[in-house]
């Protein structure tokens, strides 16, 4: 590997110190073409010439109006130049100008200028979470599925929302409701179809440790922590703006399932469904408080 240009240039000035005292030899120029990876003739040739792309010329730096200006273009750098530009800046030429972005500017930083928040986290590291065995945690989330439906009584078609819960061991999608719009009611209902274990569906199911759902307010509803005490579920919600401790849910909300073949509870069924589902979740919690005393 090639010294940087930096370094050649000390070298050689070193060199010419020794030129100038009389006492350059060539050994001087052997040991110094050694440690250039170079022949003596090319290092006789930048003590005569000068080392190639040293020429006085300093490189551009950027400026704190350089990086504001890249930031109002969206990350596009020849953006940038045009508004340095049109500022009446003492910019360089655009290829020049691209060289200084790429030598400054790390890849993180020119992805948040791009993409803002979204980009930076596309080049952040994060320590990898495993769970120990299945029901250790169930991470659970809310996404519009890419399809549109006419619900019953409406006259135009929407997109209708899916309620997951997603064991973190397994990777298994443990419960699901369907629903126009997300609520305690369909969160309480995916939790219910998680924690039944139905042999047609598989065998999977029970009660989960802990759930990780973000700060929505369906899931910080009343009647979510009454079922999830009653089963002795710990709730934990994901920080705000820190979606990679609630990573698993990533990839099932990035390969969207169809929705076919569902009904649609009105509203009147839906607080059917969420008084059956909590009434259902006390007994089961009673029982298990039952079975655990002497």
């Amino acid at each position: 590997m090639h010294p940087s240009r930096e370094i050649v240039a000390l070298l050689v000035s070193r060199l010419h110190e020794l030129r100038a005292a009389g006492v350059l030899t060539t050994a001087h120029v052997r040991q110094a073409a050694v440690g250039a990876g170079v022949s003596e003739r090319t290092v006789w040739r930048w003590i005569g010439e000068g080392v190639p792309g040293t020429s006085g010329r300093h490189a551009y730096r950027l400026t704190e109006a350089d990086r504001d200006a890249l930031a109002t273009a969206s990350g596009s750098v020849a953006a940038a130049w045009r508004i340095q530009r049109s500022a009446g800046e003492a910019v360089p030429l655009l290829r020049t100008y691209q060289r200084a972005f790429a030598r400054e500017l790390l890849p993180i930083e020119r992805a948040a200028a791009a993409d803002g928040v979204q980009g930076q986290r596309r080049h952040t590291v994060y320590l990898r979470w495993e769970a120990e065995h299945r029901n250790q945690r169930w991470e659970a989330d809310h996404v519009e599925l890419p399809v549109l439906v006419l619900p019953p009584r409406a006259r135009r078609p929407r997109a209708p929302w899916v309620t997951l819960f997603l064991d973190a061991y397994s990777r298994l999608v443990m419960g699901w409701a369907l629903s126009m719009a997300p609520s305690a009611a369909t969160v309480l209902a995916a939790l219910h179809v998680g924690v039944v274990v139905d042999p047609e569906r598989g065998p999977f199911g029970g009660v989960p440790a802990m759930l990780r759902p973000d700060r929505g307010l369906e899931f910080a509803a009343h009647a979510i922590g009454q079922a999830a005490g009653a089963l002795g579920i710990l709730i934990l919600p994901a920080p705000a703006y820190r979606p990679h401790l609630k990573g698993k849910m990533g990839a099932p909300l990035q390969h969207r399932p169809a929705a076919s073949g569902a009904g649609w509870a009105d509203p009147a069924g839906a607080l059917a469904a969420r008084r059956h589902a909590a009434a259902r979740a006390s007994r089961i919690g009673a029982a298990v408080s039952a079975a655990g005393r002497p």
